[in-house]
């Protein structure tokens, strides 16, 4: 589909709620025009005035908010304006603010005539005297259809378009007939009363995911080593032993991790060069201190006393080993890409798609494929979009669909295949260098 061909009350439901969709994709809109320029944060309900917000490294905010308004009267500027006092209540630093409906403002200019240009025009200008009033300076703007269509027609906003307005593909139910299909196709080598839990696993396929249960277990691991080294800080404070400049570092590089975690982005593809866990530099940061207190804890008086420094010193470091073991799952959350191998026999199969299954259950996405389907004389990714998934487009537009889904349940849509030994480097060429 065309984005100039959209029709907005086409546009598909989310969470029972077209609304709700619309709201969603305003929010992609802005996040993949923002993402580079500060830090850039989706509201939930009550939403304090904007749907999402853009927080720049100076500290002001511009914010977004969406109604989903094919007609704007009295009693729907009412309600816009309802929305921009409490944004610039609850919103300080707010210095652009963006109304978003899906129509555009038509503006014939006839003689004593009011439509919706020149009734916008007032309002925005009503909007800055408000803003004017707490002592803010205001930018007040429109995205109507022709805006939005036209951000909408960008490349990277291709999967967008496929997803909210290309019909019934990419639906629960396409995506739940399609992973049954696969797992009916695996015959014996899925057999669900068999199913038994991994620890270490389930770890690493939430990590993949990206979803709440790899936040909440990382937020873990991370403040435990936060509070060993705020206690070994104290001893070294008591005792005479800098490690300040070390410390600092630490600090800020376990709080970005906290923050880039809560951000929750959950795209398919990373932006190049960027990651949310900063795990070799926590590693290498807490073994430094290490090295340092190691040296140093010799000129410590008293047994009592370099007793307890010791007991600091080892909650720091078996918090610091326990972060590096844990640090394959960590490094996930960053660099979704997961490969499990082991000999013939042993449940791979099975466990993949174990997992596809879990999720659709869950009510969410996965794409699972078997390998046997493929072979290595065509382009894999032409046989499962054309072949496997009976679609008409390209991977970019796939992998964009996978991102706007991910984007919008703030958990990554996996790809699963379930690959044989032969097919190894076929298919780490095709796809992961793809992906990467």
């Amino acid at each position: 589909m065309l984005a100039n061909t959209i029709d907005w009350k086409d546009i598909k439901s989310y969470e029972h709620s077209q609304n709700t969709a619309f709201e969603e994709v305003v929010c992609q809109l802005a996040y993949n025009e923002n993402k580079e320029n500060g830090q850039y944060i989706r509201v939930k309900a009550p939403d304090g005035g904007v749907e999402s917000y853009l927080t720049l490294d100076n500290g002001n905010e511009i914010g977004w908010q969406a109604k989903y308004f094919f007609d704007i009267q009295d009693s729907q500027f009412k309600q816009i304006k309802k929305s921009f006092e409490t944004a610039i209540t609850k919103h300080p630093k707010l210095v652009k603010y963006y109304v978003c409906c899906p129509l555009d403002r038509a503006d014939p200019r006839i003689k004593d005539k009011k439509y919706l240009q020149d009734r916008w025009n007032d309002f925005a200008e009503e909007c800055k005297a408000l803003a004017s009033g707490k002592g803010m300076t205001v930018e007040v703007e429109f995205w109507g259809a022709f805006e939005l269509n036209n951000k909408l027609q960008k490349p990277i906003n291709s999967g967008m378009v496929q997803f909210w307005f290309g019909g019934d593909n990419f639906s629960k139910t396409w995506f739940t007939e399609q992973v049954n299909t696969s797992i009916k196709n695996l015959g014996p080598r899925f057999t669900p009363k068999l199913n038994v839990e991994i620890h270490g696993i389930n770890h690493n396929f939430d990590a993949v995911l990206k979803n709440e249960q790899a936040r909440t277990y990382i937020f873990e691991k991370l403040n435990v080593l936060y509070k060993a080294l705020k206690s070994l800080k104290g001893s070294c404070d008591k005792y005479g032993l800098d490690i300040k400049d070390d410390f600092n570092k630490l600090s800020n590089c376990l709080v970005d991790s906290w923050q880039n975690i809560s951000r929750g982005d959950a795209s398919v593809i990373l932006i190049e060069n960027t990651y949310d866990i900063a795990v070799k530099e926590i590693v290498r940061l807490s073994g430094s201190i290490l090295d340092k207190i190691s040296k140093e804890s010799r000129t410590i008086e008293g047994e009592s006393d370099r007793r307890a420094f010791q007991n600091d010193k080892y909650e720091f470091r078996n918090a610091t080993d326990d972060f590096e073991v844990e640090s394959q799952a960590f490094n996930l959350f960053n660099h979704p890409y997961l490969i499990v191998y082991g000999d013939a026999g042993i449940g791979k199969s099975h466990l993949l798609g174990d997992f596809s299954n879990k999720l659709i259950k869950d009510n969410k996405p996965s794409i699972f494929v078997l390998g046997q389907t493929l072979t290595d004389t065509t382009n894999p990714w032409t046989q499962i979009l054309k072949d496997e998934l009976r679609l008409d487009c390209n991977e970019d537009v796939f992998l964009g669909v996978l991102n706007t889904i991910g984007h919008a349940q703030q958990e990554r849509v996996p790809i699963v295949i379930d690959f044989e030994r032969r097919q190894r480097t076929f298919i780490l060429e095709k796809y992961v260098g793809r992906l990467y």
